[in-house]
């Protein structure tokens, strides 16, 4: 398949990108400045400015990811048990949850079967799996 934009086409989309920016930074000058969002949006078209080739990578390189769905999805399971339980009790307890949550992640990503994986893991005596201890 298509690897990758037409040249033509980047230049378009990288061009009218520029304007957007130049734009958002006009529309700024017409703000006074210390007024409600002001500081917001000024950041924001900073970032924009700044991280042009980082919000365009996904029209120049097809394997970059679109959206970063995937972070947000691997952070989704520490969210959610805080919210579960209100808490972490402990750094230990925290640290240990969140290299689990790896493992599992890495499993799912590799479309690993998890049952297969723990029972090789966990069960199986000539298992020699480690996690590694964070200090």
């Amino acid at each position: 398949g298509i690897k990758k934009c037409e040249e033509s086409l980047l230049e378009s989309y990288s061009e009218r990108y520029d304007n957007l920016v130049r734009d958002g930074e006009i529309a700024l000058t017409g703000i006074e400045p210390g007024t409600f969002g002001y500081d917001e949006l000024r950041k924001m078209v900073a970032r924009l400015r700044n991280y042009k080739d980082a919000y365009l990578l996904f029209i120049r390189d097809y394997n970059a990811p679109f959206t970063n769905n995937l972070a947000e999805r691997d952070l989704r399971p520490c969210k959610t048990r805080q919210k579960i339980s209100g808490c972490f009790r402990t750094w230990r307890g925290i640290s240990d949850f969140v290299k689990i949550m790896s493992v599992f992640s890495t499993w799912k990503k590799q479309q690993a079967d998890l049952f297969t994986k723990i029972k090789e893991k966990f069960i199986e005596p000539h298992s020699t799996f480690n996690i590694p201890s964070g200090q």
